[in-house]
């Protein structure tokens, strides 16, 4: 049961800088999903399926454009004033996630060269969190754009209309350069 996101990157303690921010390389200038788990909670065992469908389409037909995490929060110390290196990195990991409940899903992604994050809460179905993910980079791009740029811009692709590729390409392309 500890292992319900196996086929994601799951990620430790370790993989978090001292700011809280996750530091593990896969996740580096990319746009990511991490999702923040308890293996006893039934709203995570329910939403297991779609996220594992979840990394497997952004493995495969996205290529790697969206990454997919998981976060065992049984490895954070439940000790609001636990001094151990552990304890203060569970309450800085906590503190810049604005963990408070389970799952807590977060979308990561880049503006104006600062990291940005946004708690998703929408359906738990594969192609909702790609769906979504288009929606929030799509509005956050047309923001600098000129008016008539913004309406032809408005509406991002939905995943069934094959244009979600081309929609986290571009946002790599702007935010990242060609790597």
């Amino acid at each position: 049961m500890d292992d319900l996101y196996k086929n994601e990157i799951e990620l430790t303690l370790k993989d978090f800088g001292e700011d809280g921010r996750v530091n593990h390389a896969e996740f580096q200038n990319k746009l990511h999903f991490i999702c923040f788990y308890m293996p006893w909670c039934p709203f995570c065992t329910n939403m297991v399926n779609e996220y594992k469908k979840l990394a497997e389409a952004c493995s495969t037909e996205l290529d790697n454009l969206l990454v997919v995490g998981a976060f065992n929060c049984l490895q954070l110390k439940d000790e609001e004033n636990d001094e151990s290196e552990e304890g203060k990195q569970s309450k800085r990991i906590r503190d810049y996630y604005d963990i408070k409940g389970y799952p807590t899903i977060k979308f990561i992604y880049q503006e104006n060269g600062k990291e940005k994050q946004i708690r998703y809460q929408g359906e738990r179905e594969r192609d909702d969190y790609i769906n979504a993910a288009c929606e929030i980079i799509t509005n956050k791009g047309s923001q600098n754009q000129q008016p008539q740029q913004q309406q032809q811009q408005q509406q991002p692709p939905h995943i069934m209309d094959g244009g979600v590729f081309d929609v986290l390409e571009s946002y790599r392309q702007r935010f990242f350069g060609g790597n």
